[in-house]
């Protein structure tokens, strides 16, 4: 049985929770939103393309592309929307001075995340 496509008889925004008058599908993900948040949509495609990027690689990747940062220490591209079972965040966040480190430069002391720089001076 296929899931029940809720689409025109939804009430509310998924992403901001305004009642919708308009609706329409998430370029990035399968929320149904409203205008305004669409409108975000269209400006974060805007910085896309103006970094660069073809706002079509991004269609249905399932996470809003509007964090995306680099990691400090290797320069690998992090995005800060990933953070489900399906799609693990990217990142961590240092616990002593706060810098977003992806996962493969992060150092850990008993779990808890630490930047390389940070991690040097807390084992001694």
């Amino acid at each position: 049985m296929m899931p029940k496509d809720n689409f025109f008889s939804q009430i509310n925004c998924d992403r901001c929770g305004k009642k919708l008058t308009a609706r329409i599908c998430s370029w990035f993900n399968t929320e149904t939103i409203c205008m305004d948040c669409s409108a975000k949509e269209d400006e974060i495609k805007k910085t896309l393309r103006q970094q660069g990027k073809n706002p079509s690689d991004f269609e249905g990747c399932g996470y809003i592309p509007n964090e995306i940062e680099h990691c400090p220490k290797c320069g690998k591209t992090m995005c800060f929307q990933r953070d489900t079972e399906d799609m693990p965040h990217e990142y961590d966040v240092c616990h002593e001075c706060g810098k977003h480190i992806c996962i493969e430069c992060s150092k850990t002391i008993d779990e808890t995340p630490y930047c390389p720089d940070c991690f040097s001076m807390v084992k001694k």
